[in-house]
């Protein structure tokens, strides 16, 4: 649909997404078309929780892109969360990667769903 059409797609997926946030939460635009997500003092089972009604939310976007009403678009998202109890401090690298390697899994598994792996030492 040409780089336009991609960019206010993005826009839409990420006004969306935001709007599914707390006010505490930070949503950016991380790399292409991925986001990148700060949810503080969340467990990873409350990320989890936000984390697929978030797909929910863009899966029921409805007409995303007018040239092709029946276009449905999807997101697959990877989580990673502090370990409070870990005994090192992990590198903000060492986060994403974590969240990018469950993004991958997401991928892999059939795109459309949320994979959180485990906890990265705090």
């Amino acid at each position: 649909f040409g780089h336009l059409t991609g960019d206010a797609l993005l826009k839409q997926v990420a006004r969306q997404l935001q709007a599914g946030l707390r006010a505490t939460d930070s949503i950016g635009r991380y790399g292409g078309e991925e986001f990148l997500f700060v949810l503080p003092e969340t467990t990873l089972e409350g990320a989890r929780s936000v984390a697929e009604k978030l797909r929910a939310s863009i899966e029921s976007l409805a007409h995303p892109i007018e040239e092709s009403p029946s276009l449905r678009i999807t997101v697959s998202i990877g989580l990673a969360a502090l370990d409070p109890d870990g005994d090192r401090a992990p590198s903000l690298t060492d986060i994403i990667a974590e969240a990018d390697s469950n993004l991958l899994t997401a991928k892999r598994g059939g795109r459309n769903r949320v994979v959180a792996g485990p906890m990265v030492a705090a």
